[in-house]
């Protein structure tokens, strides 16, 4: 990726530990501001991977307790079928991925 300079600044009420709108919304927000800066496409990072990558920042980075749900939905801005179930998740080989 280029050198390039950038400010990020956010500012916020909401209150920690509230689903969707919280630190998940930031990070994915931020992630897209990113996405935009450094020309980033779909190709580059597609929505199942920047789902997972922006829970591993929130866990790695953050330290925050965080499952993959909300991000989820915030990449694809929208209802999302999700399937949990635990043979198809192992059959898949997909831990980390939806």
């Amino acid at each position: 990726m280029p050198k390039r300079n950038f400010t990020l600044s956010y500012d916020t009420n909401i209150p920690r530990q509230v689903g969707l709108a919280g630190s998940s919304a930031i990070v994915t927000a931020t992630v897209k501001c990113l996405m935009r800066f450094f020309n980033i496409t779909e190709n580059d990072l597609p929505k199942p991977k920047r789902a997972s990558f922006i829970l591993d920042v929130e866990i790695s980075e953050l330290y925050i307790q965080a499952g993959l749900q909300d991000r989820v939905i915030q990449v694809y801005e929208g209802l999302v079928d999700m399937d949990f179930d635990k043979e198809l998740i192992d059959k898949q080989g997909k831990k980390k991925h939806f």
